[in-house]
């Protein structure tokens, strides 16, 4: 049982102009919420010292926002095919503004995790309002233009935001990270008043599945503990674990039933009937496990396995943003005149596979120059298929369920992520463990991360060794990941972006 799609009130049509500036004040507003997530990380040492924070709390400041955008996603999704998508917009904007300057007053680490909530919140709802709002004003082939520029603002979030933290918490103190952002967002918010001109929704009020919602969010909430918190901690299938993994899976199911009932559910299984759909959600979790996997293991290889600075690590994170960047910028443009996805997509997918499996010969002796150009072929991958797919949904699903297809496939992509690295973290640290274990030498710690200074050079010698093949075994597990998003990918229909107006 499905309600009908809101009412539409028209409006004049927006011209090229204000299409370019509203679009850059959204794109603005989800380098905020990029911004928000990743700044404050070089900052968490100076805030767990200033507010005597315990180890939990320390893990809670940096995971708390991420679990919430994961948890928020497809609920943001639902909420923005039903009511007004430029007031929501600025809610969640202002939202931001609001918990991001309550967090520079915090007393204590506790109101910094609330407010990282609050502030995952409102991000989840901006990059999925990002997607939502750009399908209601653009036809798919004139969004693909923009796919350049939406991945300069990631690029430069993600890449410059640690070094930006450490800068800002070192000049101006660690509460000014909270700050940064909130004259973009301002800005953002202005501007959207300004330019910004949506379809009104009419008719009756809209009543949103509050009870799918809640269930939903609780079974993920589970799932997300599960593989980032419990299991790597305590084991997967340690007693507190799989009440998670089974408490999780039974809120979920739940949440299932609920869907199929409903008048409007929040998440309309209707879609994954859709081959498109059902393909791009396969895929995307792939990348995910890509994209998170790809940046947080090459950072052991490089400072354990062979023994670099975390700053000189830190430039070798340049060669997959450069890619990831350039790649972007070409496939926007070769969308945008020939409209064709398939063989892009597959392409950038047989740019994963070759990457990993470049990446996965690496060892204690593999040239850095050489390292660069398997991280940049990776990244390459990532920009071509990652924010394509969100279009391709877009394009292939009727106008009132735009926003929750394209948080289908965020969403997906996050809980490949974190699923991911739960999972690889857990073959790195296995690997390295029974390497350890094995070499009987005294002074080492199977189940401790090492300090390379404080050890004797036979010690440093196999903690290397072992960093660098355990890191090329876990891209040795993304090579089949990556292979399924290729299947994925090549089994897409043919089809085209249309040029026919904003939505099919």
């Amino acid at each position: 049982m499905h309600a009908p799609d809101p009412a539409l009130e028209p409006v004049p049509a927006m011209t090229e102009r204000e299409i370019a500036l509203a679009m850059s004040a959204l794109i603005a507003s989800m380098f905020v919420a990029m911004l928000s997530n990743l700044v404050v990380l070089t900052a968490m040492p100076r805030i767990a010292a200033d507010l005597h924070a315990s180890q939990a709390h320390y893990t809670w400041i940096i995971t708390s926002s991420m679990l919430t955008i994961a948890v928020c996603t497809p609920i943001w999704g639902r909420i923005s095919d039903l009511m007004d998508k430029k007031r929501l917009m600025q809610g969640c904007v202002a939202g931001y503004v609001a918990f991001s300057f309550l967090a520079s007053l915090a007393p204590a680490a506790w109101i910094i995790i609330a407010c990282r909530v609050g502030i995952g919140v409102c991000a989840a709802g901006i990059i999925v309002l990002l997607q939502s709002i750009s399908a209601a004003i653009m036809s798919p082939r004139k969004r693909a233009r923009w796919l350049g520029y939406r991945a300069a603002a990631l690029s430069v979030a993600t890449v410059g935001a640690p070094s930006f933290g450490g800068l800002v918490t070192e000049h101006l103190g660690w509460r000014a990270c909270f700050l940064v952002g909130i004259p973009f967002a301002v800005v953002s918010i202005a501007m959207l008043q300004k330019t910004l001109h949506l379809p009104r929704v009419r008719g009756p009020k809209v009543r949103i599945d509050w009870l799918g919602a809640a269930l939903l969010a609780g079974g993920i909430i589970c799932l997300m503990l599960w593989v980032s918190v419990t299991g790597p901690s305590r084991g997967f299938l340690s007693p507190p674990a799989l009440v998670l993994l089974l408490g999780g899976a039974a809120l979920l199911g739940i949440a299932m039933l609920v869907e199929l009932r409903v008048a409007v559910p929040v998440l309309p299984l209707a879609l994954f009937r859709q081959r498109e759909v059902l393909l791009c959600v396969v895929a995307s979790t792939g990348i995910g496990v890509g994209m998170f996997g790809s940046a947080v293991f090459l950072a052991p290889y490089l400072q354990i396995g062979r023994g670099l600075s975390p700053a000189a690590a830190g430039l070798m994170a340049l060669p997959e943003a450069a890619g990831s960047l350039l790649a972007s910028i070409l496939t926007a443009r070769i969308l945008s005149r020939r409209g064709h996805y398939r063989g892009t997509l597959v392409v950038g997918a047989g740019m994963l596979v070759g990457g990993f499996a470049a990446l996965s010969t690496i060892g204690t002796g593999t040239a850095l120059p050489l390292i660069g150009a398997y991280v940049a072929l990776v990244g390459a991958g990532l920009g071509v298929t990652g924010e394509t797919l969100t279009i391709v949904v877009q394009n292939a699903v009727a106008r009132g369920h735009a926003g929750s297809a394209g948080a289908l496939v965020a969403f997906f992509r996050m809980l490949g992520g974190i699923a991911g690295v739960a999972v690889l973290g857990a073959v790195l640290s296995g690997h390295v463990a029974s390497l350890v274990a094995a070499s009987h030498l005294p002074g080492l710690d199977a189940g401790a991360v090492p300090s390379l200074a404080h050890l004797a050079p036979p010690l440093r010698a196999l903690v290397q060794s072992a960093y660098s093949s355990g890191v090329a075994l876990v891209y040795m597990v993304c090579v089949p990941v990556a292979m399924v998003t290729f299947a994925a990918l090549a089994l897409l229909p043919q089809g085209a972006l249309g040029d026919d107006g904003p939505l099919p």
